[in-house]
């Protein structure tokens, strides 16, 4: 099984490969948009 440590950096790799983004871009894109609530957040297209 893999650490908490590898899961972590898994799931980070995952998202920028999904998005093309880094983790960095997506949360300026979340902070410029103002929303806070998760499901709104969520909905909000990266690509």
């Amino acid at each position: 099984m893999a650490s908490p440590e590898q899961r972590i950096q898994t799931q980070l790799k995952n998202i920028q490969t999904k998005t093309g983004k880094t983790l960095e871009q997506l949360g300026a894109i979340i902070r410029k948009s103002g929303l806070v609530k998760h499901g709104e957040v969520m909905a909000t297209p990266t690509r």
